[in-house]
């Protein structure tokens, strides 16, 4: 009935295995555990081999990206039902593998189903601190909350999917790179009408960057969003229009204010960056890095 798929880079997945395992000898199904190691170092490989038994494990030679990634395990799972978990997290529930189970059967008509995420208590580490509280106040959500936007509250670090879907709508290969490719697949479920369900089935997003690496990911990401907009979807509107960081940076553009912007946040990005990594992070101020660093991008 379900695949488990892990996609991998350099990150230990053991105990999430193992948690998974277990959770799956309390459910009277069919279940298999598929990891797809993309591209890690050899020594990677000698990790895993304790827990080879409990999941299958594929190693690609060289890192094919996030997207493509994601589409392999097309060709190696066997069930109908595709769970695809981020390597960084760990179920939340001891019940957590019922719950989906327990959702599809109840929901025959649903096609893919998002469980959320949480955040681990608050890190001792002050540099930390901003991904934790970005990810406690603006990804941790209730279902209630993420219903209400049910595509634009897609997330790839915790959903199942039917496999048939998944054959129809694939991850964006051309996305290599970090960054919005739920995005860019939550917008693609909803221009097919595919019926999606938000639950309250939370794993724990468990590694945290530091300030500085999250600030470099977040630029990486935003360049991946314009990438999007631009390239990919040449300027659709209503792409455009559901995404409010877009939105407000094509506004700037269009009234030629964009460049203007660009200057502006390079002359203060120093300062922006350094209040960001004190111990209360605004929030506000981490939306105006990133309005400042896509108008940079976009002069």
């Amino acid at each position: 009935m379900i695949t488990v798929c892990i996609p991998t880079y350099c990150y230990d997945v053991r105990e999430l295995v193992s948690e998974l395992r277990r959770q799956a000898q309390q459910v009277d199904v069919e279940f298999e555990i598929v990891v797809i190691d993309d591209g890690s170092p050899k020594e990677w490989q000698q990790k895993y081999e304790t827990i080879s038994d409990m999941a299958k494990f594929i190693f690609l030679p060289q890192n094919v990206g996030r997207a493509a990634v994601r589409n392999l395990f097309l060709h190696h799972a066997r069930n109908n039902w595709l769970l695809f978990l981020d390597s960084d997290v760990l179920p939340v529930d001891s019940l957590f593998l019922k719950q989906y189970v327990d959702t599809i059967k109840k929901n025959p008509s649903v096609e893919v189903i998002c469980g959320g995420i949480q955040m681990p208590p608050k890190p001792d580490d002050r540099k930390q601190i901003l991904r934790w509280y970005y990810g406690l106040k603006r990804e941790s959500r209730s279902a209630e909350q993420r219903n209400r936007n049910r595509y634009q509250s897609f997330m790839t670090g915790n959903f199942c999917i039917r496999k048939t879907i998944l054959q129809q709508i694939p991850f964006d290969e051309r996305l290599v790179r970090y960054g919005h490719e739920d995005t860019l697949f939550g917008y693609r479920l909803m221009q097919h009408g595919i019926s999606i369900k938000h639950i309250d089935n939370p794993v724990f997003h468990l590694q945290l960057e530091d300030a500085d690496q999250f600030l470099k990911k977040t630029e990486i990401a935003v360049s991946n969003l314009y990438y999007i907009s631009k390239t990919l979807l040449q300027l659709d509107y209503l792409f455009i229009s559901q995404n409010k960081l877009l939105r407000k940076a094509y506004q700037f553009k269009r009234y030629g204010l964009s460049g203007f912007c660009g200057v502006l946040f390079s002359l203060f990005q120093p300062i922006i960056s350094w209040l960001l990594t004190q111990r209360k992070p605004l929030l506000w101020l981490f939306d105006l890095y990133k309005l400042g660093y896509l108008c940079r991008i976009m002069r």
